[in-house]
C-alpha cells in the first residue's frame, strides 16, 4: 500500500511493516507547527502541510464518528465486560480533539459518556485510572477556573476512586496516569511515578511490532508522548512512521484491529489518542531542521 507524502511515495506492506524500519522523507515534508481545527470538522491545514497529516486528522474524525454510532443508550461503549475501560478512554479521545458538551456533532456523546463514567463503579486498576484521567481532563476542558465549585462531581469521583485504589505496583496504566495531573488538592499517591521518570523510560523504548492488544496500543501512545516531549530526531522519524502505519491500519468503520478477546473499543480509543498528538507537526525553523 502506498501513502503519498507530497511528491514522495513510501511503500508499506501491511503484513510485514515494522515500526523499527527506517523511512526516508524529503525536504517538502516539513510543515507548520500550528494547526487550527474546529470541533467536528477536519483541521484547517496549510498548503505546506503534508498529505500524511491531513489523513491523520481524517482518521481521527472517522474514529470519533464510529464511536457515536456504537455508543450504548446509557452513554457507555461495549458490553459489561468492556465498558468500564472503553467508556472513559473513548471520552478521553473526544476530549483529545477538543470536543466538549457544546460540540455540534459530538456534544451529546460527550455529555452522556461523562454521566456514565461519573455513575460507574470500576474495580480494576486500568478501569479506575482511565476514569480518573478522563474525568480530570473533562473538568479542565469544560469548566471555567473561576467556578471551581462546578467541578465538584468530577473531583468527588476522583477522590473516591483513589481512596479505594489497591496498590497497582508496576502496572502500565500507572504510567498512563502519571502523564496527567490530579486536582490541586489531591495528594499524589505514593505508587504513582513522577511524569519525568516515566518519560525517560518510554522515550528509550522501541516499538517494533504492530499493536494487537490494548496494552500494546497503550504502550505505543506512551512511547509517542515521551518521544514527542523529547522532540528533534527522537520524534521526527518515529512520528511519521507510526502515524502512517496507524492510518493504514484503520478499518473501514473507523475502528482498529485487535486480537480475539481484546477490548477493541478501548484499543481504538488509544489509537485515536495517538493520532491526536497534533503538535507532532515539525516546525519550519532552519535551526530545528539542521538538527534532523
Amino acid at each position: 500500500m502506498k501513502i503519498i507524502l507530497n511528491s514522495l511515495y513510501i511503500a508499506f506492506t501491511m503484513s510485514t511493516i515494522a515500526f523499527g524500519q527506517e523511512l526516508f522523507v524529503g525536504k517538502d515534508a516539513v510543515v507548520s507547527n500550528v494547526v487550527i481545527h474546529r470541533p467536528g470538522e477536519p483541521s484547517l491545514i496549510r498548503k505546506t502541510d503534508t498529505e500524511l497529516f491531513r489523513k491523520s486528522d481524517i482518521a481521527v474524525l472517522r474514529a470519533l464518528r464510529y464511536f457515536t454510532k456504537t455508543q450504548n443508550n446509557d452513554g457507555s461503549w461495549g458490553d459489561k465486560s468492556a465498558q468500564t475501560l472503553a467508556t472513559p478512554l473513548v471520552l478521553l479521545s473526544f476530549l483529545g480533539r477538543g470536543e466538549h458538551t457544546g460540540s455540534k456533532e459530538f456534544g451529546e456523546s460527550v455529555s452522556r459518556a461523562r454521566t456514565w463514567v461519573l455513575n460507574s463503579s470500576p474495580t480494576g486498576v486500568a478501569e479506575r485510572l482511565a476514569s480518573i484521567v478522563s474525568l480530570y481532563e473533562y473538568s479542565c476542558m469544560v469548566y471555567s477556573s473561576s467556578h471551581p465549585e462546578q467541578k465538584t462531581n468530577e473531583f468527588a469521583k476522583i477522590e473516591s476512586l483513589l481512596a479505594t485504589m489497591p496498590d497497582p505496583q508496576n502496572d502500565i496504566w500507572v504510567d498512563f496516569a502519571a502523564y496527567f495531573s490530579l486536582p490541586y488538592y489531591t495528594s499524589r499517591p505514593q505508587w504513582m511515578n513522577r511524569s519525568e521518570d516515566v518519560r525517560k523510560i518510554y522515550a528509550e523504548l522501541p516499538v517494533t511490532e504492530l499493536p494487537m492488544n490494548v496494552d500494546d496500543y497503550l504502550k505505543l501512545y506512551l512511547v509517542s508522548l515521551a518521544k514527542h516531549h523529547r522532540g528533534a530526531k527522537t520524534w521526527y522519524g518515529f512520528n511519521r512512521q507510526t502515524t502512517a502505519a496507524l492510518i493504514s491500519r484503520q478499518q473501514a468503520d473507523g475502528s482498529y484491529p485487535v486480537a480475539e478477546g481484546q477490548n477493541g473499543l478501548a484499543a481504538t480509543a488509544l489509537a485515536t489518542l495517538r493520532l491526536e498528538i497534533y503538535s507532532q507537526f515539525e516546525p519550519i525553523s532552519p535551526a530545528v531542521k539542521s538538527k534532523l
